[in-house]
């Protein structure tokens, strides 16, 4: 005989996962229909997905999670992803994929001072921010602790751009972060891949027991508005442990008030991208 249905307060904590990836080489061994399968099935109610070469987006957002939100990548092929800040074809496709509603944000783009200078000046990434601006969508970027000043300069082009910052700055600490988070009020960030098996492995965001470190928890409570969760699925292996990623974030999430774990697990989501969720979900 099956058990009780878990109650609302046993139920896991739902997320919207902010960083997504469905690239060709993941594809060619998971489905899309089995890619959603696994969001649904580890409790994701939305999220973002970009992936390489960025039509694939589309494919994965059309099958899975009604709030599961394609962005624009200009990554065009796997070979582009050292040269898409010289190629001008870039923002035309941009453009057109803006302006025809395919696309909901763009993004992410690794930024470094050795593909965009250090005061973010190419004329590409300007002409995307620029495309973002005009089209009223979200950039979400990925800009490495070494590489501050890129992420300053970028934030200070379109002010009323949104930026969502991929991973924390993957290497960034707390006090560096929040310099950046009071000084730009446009600035979200996720923590995707700040986990032990990538950043987290060299950049802990938690102690042994999983709970955030006292200045990242600190963080979280002054900046729960603003601040989100992501799982980063940029290899089959990622997919593969798509659980253990959500159950990373929901324990670290345990560790805060619940108003303020939901309001970084789904709420901001949904309010930045102005996700719709699913009626059964928690609603912002």
């Amino acid at each position: 005989m099956a058990g009780p249905a878990p109650t609302a307060a046993e139920a896991p904590l739902p997320l919207v996962d902010l960083h997504i990836h469905y690239n060709a080489w993941v594809a060619a061994s998971l489905t899309p229909e089995e890619a959603a399968r696994r969001l649904r099935e580890h409790g994701a109610i939305g999220g973002v997905v970009s992936s390489t070469p960025t039509p694939n987006a589309l494919g994965l957002a059309a099958r899975a999670p009604g709030g599961l939100l394609p962005f624009f990548r200009p990554y065009l092929t796997e070979g582009h992803r050292g040269s898409w800040q010289r190629d001008p074809a870039v923002l035309a496709e941009a453009e057109a994929a803006l302006a025809a509603g395919r696309y909901r944000g763009i993004g992410e783009v690794h930024l470094s001072a050795a593909n965009v200078g250090a005061d973010a000046g190419n004329a590409i990434l300007r002409g995307l921010l620029d495309i973002a601006r005009r089209h009223r969508v979200t950039i979400q970027v990925h800009v490495d602790a070494p590489d501050l000043p890129v992420l300053e300069a970028l934030l200070a082009v379109h002010p009323a751009v949104p930026v969502i910052w991929a991973h924390a700055g993957g290497w960034a600490e707390p006090s560096q972060v929040e310099a950046l988070l009071v000084a730009h009020p446009n600035l979200w960030m996720e923590f995707s891949a700040r986990d032990p098996f990538r950043y987290g492995g060299v950049a802990p965001l938690v102690d042994a027991s999983g709970r955030l470190l006292p200045g990242w928890a600190s963080l979280a409570r002054r900046f729960q508005d603003r601040l989100m969760v992501g799982s980063d699925t940029g290899t089959v292996a990622d997919w593969d442990r798509l659980g253990e990623l959500y159950a990373f974030h929901r324990t670290w999430l345990a560790g805060l008030p619940r108003d303020v774990a939901e309001a970084i697990a789904f709420r901001n989501a949904a309010r930045l991208l102005s996700l719709p969720l699913p009626p059964a979900a928690p609603r912002p």
